[in-house]
Formats: C-alpha cells, structure tokens, sequence
C-alpha cells in the first residue's frame, strides 16, 4: 500500500503507517464468528461488548445509548407457488431496544472541530433470518472503526 501525502491536519503517512491489517482481520473474524448479531440478540450484545472493551481500552470513554424502536415482525411471506403475486403478514407492531456504542475522543479537547466516524454493528440475513454473521454487514465498517480510533489515539490525534 501506498501511504497518502500528508496534509495540513497532520502527517497522514505517519498515521496511515499504524494501521494493522491484522487487527483489522481479527475484529472481523470476531464479529464475523457470531450466529448473528440481529439486534436484541446475544451476538449483538457481545458485539458491543467487544466495542465498547476495545475502545475503553484505548482510553476512551464509551456511553451506551439506548434508543427504542417499533418493528413490524413477519409472521409468513406466500412464495411465488402459493400465490404469484406474493404477499407478506405481518404481526403487530413490537418495542425493540437497540443499544448505539458512543466513543468520544473529543472530550480530550473542548472546542476543536469534531470528526465523526461511524458503522452500525449488527447484521440481518438477506432472507430476514437470524443466521446473519455478516462479515460485510458490517463487521468491515467496525473493524476499520476500531482500527481508525487505535490509530488516532496513538498518533495523539485530540479530535475524533
């Protein structure tokens, strides 16, 4: 790989440097490893415990944030064979609580332009399934986030 020029922000080559593959390929293995991680199931939950570790093991502080949402959950969908034009029922409406995973590199330096990197860390089966491990969907995204927030921190980087 071919490191960027660097920047007015900082030299971006040293940062580009510190990135590891490995460490890279290790969240996604992880991630990847769980049945699921659908919201609301145990994979997701050790998803964002393996965040939320990470992360505070860099020194920055996590917060979780709870966020509430109503889902309408299918009870069948008829297939092309029972009914051509296809057609799905669906159960009422149901509460489902989705944790966020917040890590704040900002609070080091109050005022300074703040930089946000984001990537959502559950996964869904194509079908709606729950085998959904989801190495694409989006172990990749928080593996490079993670990976992004080890950089930053270690080149001293105070805004994120």
């Amino acid at each position: 790989m071919t490191p960027p020029a660097s920047s007015p922000d900082g030299d971006l080559t040293v940062a580009f440097e510190r990135i590891s593959p490995d460490s890279i390929l290790s969240t996604v293995r992880f991630l990847a490893n769980q049945k699921t991680r659908r919201y609301a199931s145990h994979g997701a939950a050790a998803a964002a415990a393996f965040i939320t570790t990470r992360l505070e093991n860099l020194g920055i502080p996590v917060e979780p944030h709870d966020v509430t949402v109503s889902e309408r959950v299918v009870a069948a969908v008829d297939g092309p064979l029972g009914n051509p034009a296809g057609s799905t029922t669906w159960h009422d409406r149901q509460s489902v609580v989705i944790t966020n995973v917040l890590g704040d590199l900002s609070r080091s330096a109050p005022g300074k332009n703040s930089l946000i990197i984001c990537a959502h860390y559950d996964s869904r089966g194509e079908d709606g399934s729950d085998t959904a491990p989801g190495a694409d969907d989006n172990a990749s995204g928080v593996a490079v986030l993670l990976e992004a927030a080890r950089v930053l921190v270690a080149t001293g980087c105070d805004r994120a």
